[in-house]
């Protein structure tokens, strides 16, 4: 149903989930980075990034009731189907980079 070979990415959401945080009792902040992304599929379906300042956590396709794209049907075939393994190398070939700085300079910041 779907070629990941061939699939190309057509849009990037990128929420930034940062916060400050006290890290001490006389009132000391620090930033902490953290994001999420949703990176759609030939307009069809969604895959999941997500992570921190220090790591990027791995891809994953979430459910329809979760999240979707044009197409509840096949955001679930996705979810259900597709190798997350088959995803990791999608993102290598089309060059998208699981870190804050990328996603939020080439997604749409929501």
């Amino acid at each position: 149903m779907i070629n990941l070979n061939e699939a190309k990415v057509t849009h990037i959401q990128f929420f930034d989930c940062s916060q400050q945080v006290q890290i001490s009792e006389d009132g000391d902040y620090e930033d902490r980075i953290e994001y999420s992304a949703n990176v759609i599929i030939n307009d069809n379906f969604v895959i999941q990034l997500s992570g921190n300042e220090n790591e990027a956590h791995r891809p994953s396709i979430p459910t329809s009731s979760e999240c979707f794209w044009n197409d509840e049907a096949l955001q679930d075939w996705a979810s259900e189907n597709i190798d997350i393994d088959e995803v990791v190398e999608l993102l290598d070939r089309v060059e998208i980079e699981n870190n804050y700085h990328y996603l939020k300079e080439n997604g749409e910041t929501i």
